[in-house]
């Protein structure tokens, strides 16, 4: 098993990985608000390790080499 898999299982005791579990996730969101499944979504997308938090460090050296030039 690779790095990704978890303790999550089909319904035939196949191992589920992290990233198939947002693509079911995605998918077919449990019922809810729309809110509610939004949540669940980028719940599973951040766990899958798919949304990353952006880094302001480099932003702002990015704007301060842009205003150094210009």
């Amino acid at each position: 098993m690779d790095g990704n898999t978890q303790n999550h299982q089909t319904s035939d005791g196949a191992p589920i990985d992290i990233t198939e579990k947002f693509l079911l996730t995605a998918a077919d969101p449990q019922d809810g608000t729309s809110e509610d499944r939004l949540t669940q979504v980028i719940n599973a997308k951040f766990e899958a390790g798919f949304l990353k938090p952006y880094n302001y460090v480099s932003g702002y050296a990015r704007l301060q080499r842009y205003m150094e030039n210009k």
